[in-house]
């Protein structure tokens, strides 16, 4: 299950990556979790957990 990100969020992704982070922070510290694109932030976290192991 998908939840509708900020689309130009999501594209920012595969655009610039260092853009799409502070983007991301930007809205997890104004605590906009409606926008967020949850699918690549969740890939993201998983991605730094399993670095870690």
């Amino acid at each position: 299950m998908s939840i509708a990100a900020d689309p130009s969020l999501k594209s920012l992704y595969e655009v610039d990556y260092q853009l799409w982070l502070d983007e991301t922070v930007a809205q997890l510290k104004a605590q906009n979790f409606v926008g967020l694109d949850l699918d690549n932030l969740i890939e993201e976290i998983e991605s730094l957990g399993r670095s870690d192991k």
